[in-house]
């Protein structure tokens, strides 16, 4: 749960004008598609459609999705959408929640690189440092009193219970194309909340 102002908070999705989950799935994919940093010659493998979600093809599926490299990680892999979960953070061990990923989100995002928050992240954000041991952009950056604000608490902390690794490669954008590896992960975090 966001604990400063920094953070945004996810809007109040009214469950009588939710939109249907084909459509957001189907949008889902094409936003997925038109994020893609690496562009669009992209080289995959064939996600299978031949098994269904029951339990009695669930092995199969699985041993499909593994031949092209498809990984479901994380505590609740074991859990899908025809035999779901209802909530697992206020069951789970310390052990179990080792076995999920966890995920820093800093804000805000359009800072810079470095520091990724900016000096009006956060009003209770920690007061900047008045000195800075180190550049922060190149040779003789803090000249002339130019100090690094780091806004320490402007962070989320998300318990990612399942991960879906999907790699893929692409071909690069130079005269000389190259094939190249990358991966799309896809995160199921638990927030806790409810109605």
């Amino acid at each position: 749960m966001p604990l400063y102002q920094a953070i945004p908070k996810d809007p109040d999705i009214d469950p009588n004008v939710a939109v249907d989950p084909a459509n957001f799935y189907g949008a889902l994919a094409d936003l997925i598609q038109s994020e893609n940093p690496y562009g669009e010659e992209i080289i995959v493998g064939d996600i299978t459609t031949e098994f269904d979600n029951s339990p009695e093809q669930r092995a199969d599926k699985m041993n499909k999705y593994a031949e092209i490299g498809v990984r479901l990680m994380g505590w609740l892999r074991g859990f899908w959408s025809t035999q779901p979960i209802v909530r697992c953070n206020d069951r789970m061990t310390i052990t179990e929640k080792q076995q999920s990923f966890h995920w820093i989100t800093m804000y805000h995002e359009e800072g810079t690189a470095r520091f990724p928050n900016d000096d009006n992240a956060a009003p209770n954000a920690f007061d900047p440092p008045t000195a800075v041991p180190f550049d922060i952009a190149g040779p003789n950056a803090n000249a002339g009193g130019r100090t690094a604000v780091q806004n320490s608490p402007d962070f989320e902390l998300n318990q990612v219970c399942k991960a879906i690794y999907i790699p893929f490669k692409y071909k690069t954008k130079e005269e000389h194309p190259r094939t190249l590896q990358a991966a799309l992960l896809i995160g199921y975090v638990g927030t806790g909340g409810g109605e």
